[in-house]
């Protein structure tokens, strides 16, 4: 049976996934660093004028090549150049994940990014805006559209930090996920489709409520490749929830959230990725060591087929690997080759070395799924952030 699920996964799962993540190809993210899937594997590329300190996104075309890429306030087109009205976007270089960007519906040169502010600060207030970007504008290099730049979503009062994409599950359209941080917490998705943004989102009831106003605080959304789960996490105690971790399923049809699962790591949630096919979750977790004066990092698999029994689900949780560290593992994504990879970093503050580990076959239980740190050497050092693609 195990080798019928082995084929399976590679003769199905991950040819879809190839297929419909080539918008995903190219992953520009952290100091000027830059990597390219189109062979399968991992490449360095050069040129990136991005300085992220976490989040980013990046998207191609359905052959790969690279659109464009930002970090929230600045949109680069292909040639590494910001785009003529490419810069002030209302996000943050501090926000998770600051913003994500898909193909407008029912156009082939136009496109959506959307951004979402950082924790408040008396600099940033919270607010989740969007803009259009053509591809025919600047001799085919693109640009963002004059009057369609930072467009407010209202009703998103009170999101910061992260957001997260996914496609419909019938029309040519997508939800975007925000949490509003009013109280209570919910959970906001816009529909994107091809009428346009649709301002009123639908809203779903969150687990927890998190801190309106920490300076500071910091989340991580992450929603499953087959568009199933949207996972929610605290990365550190100001949300006022330090390890808690709330999993909900999504209905990709009308947006509404399920309440699945709350569950507690009881350390700083740094990093989450779903295998591709949903079964297993991976955490990148993190916690201070007085004694030792590092941090302790690991990274655990949680076995999804338990959601229904919150111990027997925190009880799958089996350690990959653990040590301690400067850094963190940061955060962790899946590729269009079916291989979860996140990132290392090692050495000294005047010789930091950065690197893509790799879970190899994610599918897998326990040690089968097979983990390795150093991956491929990374060209620039990059502490935590990875793009955010749609789902």
């Amino acid at each position: 049976m195990k080798i019928n699920l082995y084929l399976f996964s590679i003769l199905f799962i991950f040819p879809l996934l190839a297929v419909s993540q080539k918008e995903a190809d190219n992953w520009y993210f952290g100091y000027s660093q830059a990597v390219n899937f189109g062979s399968g594997n991992p490449v360095n590329i050069s040129g990136s004028q991005m300085f992220a300190v976490y989040g980013s996104t990046s998207l191609s075309d359905s052959l790969g090549n690279l659109l464009f890429y930002s970090d929230g306030v600045f949109v680069y087109n292909r040639n590494n150049q910001i785009m003529p009205n490419g810069d002030t976007l209302l996000s943050s270089g501090f926000a998770t994940s600051p913003c994500v960007a898909f193909r407008m519906p029912g156009s082939l040169r136009k496109y959506y990014i959307f951004t979402v502010a950082g924790a408040p600060t008396t600099k940033w207030k919270p607010c989740v805006n969007y803009s259009v970007i053509d591809m025919s504008l600047d001799g085919g290099l693109g640009d963002i559209v004059q009057f369609q730049k930072n467009v407010p979503l209202l009703a998103a009062d009170s999101a910061y930090e992260t957001i997260g994409a996914v496609r419909h599950g019938s029309l040519d359209a997508y939800w975007v996920f925000v949490r509003n941080h009013g109280t209570p917490n919910k959970m906001y998705a816009f529909l994107v489709d091809i009428t346009g943004v649709h301002t009123s989102p639908v809203v779903s009831s969150c687990f927890l409520n998190f801190n309106l106003t920490s300076y500071g605080q910091s989340e991580i959304i992450k929603i499953s490749p087959d568009g199933k789960y949207l996972l929610c996490a605290a990365r550190n105690s100001l949300s006022g929830h330090y390890g808690k971790v709330e999993l909900y399923s999504i209905d990709n049809l009308t947006g509404q959230l399920t309440q699945v699962l709350l569950f507690d790591t009881g350390t700083m949630n740094m990093g989450a990725e779903f295998s591709a096919n949903s079964e297993y979750l991976y955490m990148s977790n993190t916690i201070w060591s007085i004694s030792l004066v590092k941090y302790i990092i690991k990274i655990s698999q949680y076995d999804l087929k338990k959601v229904n029994d919150v111990t027997q689900f925190q009880n799958s949780a089996y350690p990959m690997v653990e040590d301690t560290s400067d850094y963190f593992y940061g955060n962790q994504l899946l590729a269009n080759n079916g291989k979860i990879y996140f990132l290392h970093s090692l050495g000294t503050t005047s010789n930091m070395i950065s690197y893509l580990g790799v879970i190899n076959y994610p599918y897998l239980q326990g040690a089968a799924c097979n983990l390795q740190l150093q991956a491929i050497q990374l060209a620039n050092f990059t502490m935590e952030g990875l793009p955010t693609f749609v789902s």
